[in-house]
C-alpha cells in the first residue's frame, strides 16, 4: 500500500461507523455508500442510490462477514429512511392485514430503540418512539388472541436482546394487565411505554460489556445503575407521570448478586425493598425477568417458559403467590 492509499484509509477509519445489516431491510434503494471491510481495508460494496433486496443484502452478508459501515454523516440518511419507514407503518397499522402490519410495526420500533440508544438525548427520535409505541399499544390491547404468533415471529428475527428484551418485557406486561380487566386501557399504554423506555440507560453502557459472560465489579456496578440512568434521560422528557417513573427507577429492584446464577438470573426478593412494591412494578420486574430468560445471550441458549416460570416461582411464590398464579393464568391462556 503506498503511503497515500494509507493515509486514506486512516481518514476513513476516523470517519467510519458500524451499519447493522438491519438497518438496510426495508429500503429501496441506499441513502449513502456502504464500505465493508477486505484485509482489514475498507472497500466500497454498495454505491449511493443502489437498489436493495433479499439477494443483493445476502450477497452484501457473504462479502462482508456481517461488518458494515458508512460515513458517520451519511448515517443520517439511513436512520431517516427508516425513520420515515416507521411513521409510514404507523399511520397504516390498522389498515389491511394488521397482523402483519403489527409484525411489522414491532420490527420498526426496535431498529428506533437502537437509534434511540446511539443519541439518547435526541428529541426527535424519543418522540417518535413515543408516538409510534403509543399506536402500537392499542392494537396490542385489540387483538390479544394474536400475541402468542407475534411473539414467535419476534424472537424468529433475532433481534439483539438488549433491544428485544423491552419489548417482549413491555409485550408480557400489557397482556397481563390487559388480561386482569383491573385497568383502563389509558393507564395500560402508560405501563407500556414505561417499559418499553425502562432501559434506555443502557445506551451509556459500552457494548461489548453486552457480550461478556464473566463481568468485573465495575461492569456489574454500570449494569445495576442503568434504571437510575434511564429515569435521568427520560425525566422531563415524556409524558409518564411520577408513578411511572418510579417503576422504571426501581424495574431491578429483585436484583442480587449471586455466584450460582447466571447473570440475568443473579436474582432474589428482598423483602425489605419490595413491601412498598406495587403490582404495576412488581409485574414490570417479573415481566422483564421473563423476557430476558426466554432471549438467546452470546454465553448461553434461550429458556423455555416453562423454565422461566419455575423460576420465577422460586423467587415470587412465598410474598406473592396470587400475582404468580395470575401471572401463570396468562401465559396458559395466551402463549400455550
Amino acid at each position: 500500500m503506498d503511503s497515500l492509499h494509507y493515509l486514506q484509509q486512516y481518514h476513513a477509519s476516523l470517519e467510519m461507523v458500524p451499519l447493522a445489516l438491519r438497518e438496510l431491510f426495508n429500503i429501496e434503494f441506499v441513502p449513502c455508500d456502504i464500505y465493508g471491510l477486505k484485509n482489514g481495508l475498507f472497500e466500497l460494496i454498495l454505491k449511493q442510490e443502489s437498489p436493495v433486496d433479499k439477494k443483493q443484502l445476502a450477497a452484501i452478508l457473504s462479502h462482508s462477514n456481517g461488518t458494515l459501515y458508512t460515513l458517520k454523516d451519511e448515517h443520517k440518511k439511513i436512520v431517516k429512511k427508516q425513520q420515515d419507514l416507521l411513521r409510514i407503518s404507523t399511520r397504516s397499522l390498522s389498515m389491511g392485514n394488521t397482523i402483519e402490519n403489527t409484525k411489522k410495526q414491532m420490527n420498526f420500533l426496535t431498529l428506533n430503540m437502537y437509534y434511540l440508544y446511539l443519541d439518547a438525548l435526541d428529541n426527535d427520535t424519543l418522540n417518535l418512539q413515543l408516538q409510534s409505541a403509543h399506536a402500537l399499544s392499542k392494537i396490542l390491547m385489540e387483538m390479544m388472541h394474536t400475541h402468542k404468533e407475534l411473539y414467535d415471529d419476534y424472537i424468529g428475527q433475532k433481534h439483539h436482546y438488549i433491544l428485544a428484551q423491552p419489548v417482549l418485557s413491555s409485550l408480557f406486561l400489557l397482556g397481563l394487565l390487559k388480561n386482569s380487566k383491573t385497568y383502563i386501557d389509558q393507564d395500560i399504554e402508560a405501563f407500556f411505554l414505561a417499559s418499553l423506555l425502562k432501559d434506555v440507560g443502557m445506551s451509556f453502557i459500552p457494548t461489548d460489556k453486552f457480550e461478556k459472560n464473566n463481568l468485573t465489579d465495575s461492569d456489574k456496578k454500570q449494569f445495576l445503575r442503568h434504571p437510575q440512568i434511564s429515569l435521568k434521560i427520560l425525566s422531563g422528557r415524556t409524558p409518564l407521570r411520577p408513578h411511572h417513573l418510579k417503576i422504571i427507577e426501581h424495574h431491578h429492584a429483585f436484583s442480587d448478586l449471586r455466584s450460582e446464577l447466571k447473570p440475568e438470573m443473579q436474582i432474589r426478593l428482598n423483602p425489605s425493598n419490595n413491601v412498598m412494591l406495587g403490582f404495576e412494578t412488581l409485574t414490570t420486574i417479573i415481566m422483564d425477568i421473563i423476557a430476558a430468560m426466554l432471549s438467546d445471550r452470546p454465553y448461553r441458549n434461550a429458556c423455555t417458559l416453562l423454565e422461566s416460570l419455575e423460576f420465577v416461582k422460586k423467587i415470587m411464590f412465598d410474598q406473592f403467590p396470587t400475582e404468580f398464579k395470575l401471572i401463570v393464568q396468562f401465559f396458559k391462556k395466551y402463549y400455550t
